[in-house]
């Protein structure tokens, strides 16, 4: 039974902490001790021996789950300065400086096939999108979370892209939260969508849930227990000087 001496039980503990050191540098290890005369060879054999008999097993990872990881943001800082000569209208009138959007987003590349996608918007104080997509198909994406339904191309054009200031009334009318005078019906939803294209045609369909996602927490209630199905087609080219796309949005 080998019994170490002081400075080999000093080795050991040394060993034993360093357990996650490679096995070719703790050879390196002691064939230097050996070399300066620290250990002799029966008590390098020895030490290794015992190191064998207490070593732990560790796993090395070869894989990692995040292969990517991107971090963007984008801020609008905006002044109105409105005012209505309507009676009994005082109230519509603004003269301020506000942030309109604060966005910071982060997107995570897991494997070849996976994206997870996150955008919180400090300033409404909800996420712009919240999800999982599969990419793994040449034509489709599935997207599990939270995104805008395919309802309106103006609505789902970044405002960082739009030619004109505000989306249009149109688009209001249908996206925009239900107030009596909207119809509230696109926009942001928790759900299942699938997007694919062939060539220039594009279509979509998506199971969510009924009421608009406007709060991270957002469950419905026993009123609202249905889902709502969502499909879209259309077709899109480039001419010289410019694009087009024409297409079809319903939800239910």
């Amino acid at each position: 039974m080998f019994k170490p001496t002081l400075k080999l039980a000093v080795l050991l503990a040394a060993l034993f902490a360093g357990a996650a050191v490679h096995a070719q540098e703790s050879k390196a290890l002691i064939d230097a001790l050996i070399k300066k005369g620290i250990l002799t060879e029966d008590e390098a054999k020895a030490v290794q021996a015992e190191a064998k008999k207490s070593a732990l097993s560790f796993v090395e990872v070869k894989t990692k789950p995040v292969t990517k990881l991107q971090i963007s943001g984008r801020m609008q800082a905006q002044f109105d300065g409105l005012n209505t000569d309507r009676y009994g209208a005082d109230n519509a009138a603004t003269t301020h400086f506000f942030v309109r959007r604060a966005y910071l987003t982060v997107n995570a590349a897991l494997g070849k096939e996976w994206v997870g996608n996150m955008t919180w918007d400090f300033a409404g104080s909800f996420f712009d999108a919240f999800n999982i997509q599969y990419k793994g198909w040449a034509d489709k994406t599935l997207t599990i979370g939270i995104k805008k339904v395919n309802f309106g191309i103006e609505e789902n054009t970044s405002s960082g892209s739009l030619k004109a200031i505000e989306r249009s009334g149109v688009t209001r009318y249908f996206v925009e939260s239900n107030n009596g005078r909207r119809l509230g019906a696109g926009s942001y939803r928790t759900g299942i969508f699938l997007d694919g294209s062939e060539g220039n045609f594009f279509w979509g369909a998506a199971v969510t849930n009924p009421e608009r996602t406007s709060t991270p927490s957002s469950i419905g209630s026993g009123a609202n227990n249905n889902a709502a199905f969502w499909a879209n087609a259309g077709f899109k080219n480039k001419f010289e000087g410019g694009d087009y796309a024409i297409g079809v949005n319903a939800g239910f």
